[in-house]
């Protein structure tokens, strides 16, 4: 598993300071400046080591306080940072906020943590960094601090916890980070919390995994009799020290990283559902016989569409999808049926009489194929 290291103090910029104050009275007030922020990065460490994570937010809040030089930095020399879930922002506030910048400018500076010489993380003010992205902007004014070693984790847990983080970024910040700790990619991190749980799962030992609980050694004792592989348990146990419960995250959270592009862009930039989104997924993982591979798309994209136009429940969707599958099976079984009569006939035997009724049958359904197509072209 990972191990911590030791928080490093993030001021180095103050290393050599006195060298070039010219008075006394300046040395004196650095020295005091000195003791402050030393004061600070020691209650910074202090309140990581007891895991108080809105104290170490407090902690480095203040130090942005104490930053109080603005500068200007290159948007695309900042990212956003892992220990920050939330990527989804709603489409009305972000075109609130390009229009702020267009007509009033930048009023407030963003807040990033250096991690690089020339390579910043956003710490408050993503809003802002995505609007002047989306309005090609070449800079943003910031304050700037350094970044303690080994925050990433603390900070993480203390946005886990926040209310309104949908599943979707719940996940995605989750796998990054404990991939960043293991050094593998994202994708094999996910598959292994996956194939490790459903190890778990399928050996019946679900209920005795949940309530071991804080009990390392009987969690061991579950990895151990399922035959997990070291890196199912140690994305495992990540997940443990995050405070998440696998199988619900599994069950849940983890999901909403297969889902389609087009499921998650929708989640992220126009506001779809979670729970929503997850019923529509059936769109992309079972499709009717009789849709044709040309139309599926546009039937994906429809119900995408009108599922954000009527603010559907997670209810009114499972109607929507299932009114499509059963339309879409009827009229499939009316189709294959009378092609099942047609490769029946002996046409040598059919008399005039017949031939008629075959006729109006095959009209019927060419009629169907046609609204089917209608109804497609329609959507």
């Amino acid at each position: 598993m990972a191990k911590r290291t030791a928080v490093q103090t993030p001021l180095n910029m103050l290393a050599g300071m006195g060298d070039v104050l010219g008075t006394g009275h300046q040395l004196a007030q650095s020295r005091e400046r000195i003791e402050e922020l030393e004061t600070l990065n020691r209650e910074l460490r202090s309140k990581l080591d007891s895991l108080n994570i809105s104290s170490v937010e407090e902690a480095i809040d203040r130090q942005f306080d104490l930053a109080e030089e603005i500068i200007e930095i290159p948007v695309d020399r900042i990212r956003r940072f892992v220990g920050q879930p939330r990527q989804t922002f709603s489409p009305d506030s972000m075109r609130r906020m390009k229009r702020s910048l267009r007509e009033d400018g930048q009023r407030d500076p963003v807040k990033v943590i250096r991690v690089a010489d020339n390579d910043f993380l956003i710490w408050d003010g993503e809003r802002r960094w995505r609007a002047a992205n989306d309005l090609q902007w070449s800079t943003l004014k910031a304050r700037v601090v350094e970044m303690p070693d080994d925050l990433h984790n603390e900070i993480l847990k203390g946005f886990l916890s926040s209310e309104g983080l949908n599943s979707l970024d719940r996940a995605e910040a989750l796998v990054e980070q404990i991939s960043r700790m293991f050094e593998i990619s994202s994708k094999m991190t996910a598959s292994k919390i996956r194939s490790g749980y459903k190890k778990i799962e399928r050996a019946k030992q679900g209920k005795l995994y949940a309530s071991s609980g804080t009990h390392q050694e009987a969690r061991y004792r579950v990895y151990e009799a399922c035959s997990l592989d070291s890196v199912q348990i140690d994305t495992l146990e990540a997940l443990i020290d995050f405070g998440i419960n696998p199988a619900s995250f599994v069950a849940s959270d983890l999901r909403t990283l297969y889902f389609d592009d087009a499921l998650r862009n929708a989640i992220r930039d126009r506001g779809l559902k979670v729970a929503v989104a997850g019923i529509l997924n059936k769109l992309w993982t079972k499709t009717p016989e009789m849709v044709v591979d040309s139309k599926i798309e546009d039937i994906r994209t429809t119900a995408i569409r009108v599922c954000l136009e009527q603010d559907m429940s997670v209810v009114e969707a499972k109607q929507y999808v299932k009114q499509f599958y059963e339309t879409s099976v009827n009229q499939s079984a009316v189709v294959s049926r009378f092609l099942a009569q047609l490769s029946s006939v002996n046409w040598g035997e059919v008399n005039g009489e017949e031939r008629e009724v075959l006729k109006l049958q095959l009209k019927q359904t060419l009629d169907l194929l046609e609204d089917i197509e209608r109804a497609e072209c329609a959507a």
